[in-house]
């Protein structure tokens, strides 16, 4: 996606266990290490946030950096 790019995202609050989705735009600055490339920072802008109820079933974690 090019800088700026618009989004949408759901997560699970992990203390509550109540999903959530947002809307709005995100860069991302990426690092190249060796042959690979590596998110540097992505900064996340957030337009609209709004509940979404309980969890009923919840998916392992994808592994990113404070998930």
């Amino acid at each position: 996606r090019p800088p700026g790019a618009g989004a949408v995202a759901s997560a699970v609050n992990n203390e509550t266990d109540e999903a959530f989705f947002v809307t709005g735009t995100y860069s991302d600055t990426l690092l190249k290490v060796g042959n690979t490339w590596q998110f540097e920072v992505r900064q996340i802008d957030v337009d609209f946030m709004a509940p979404q109820g309980k969890v009923l079933e919840q998916f392992p974690s994808l592994g990113y950096p404070g998930a």
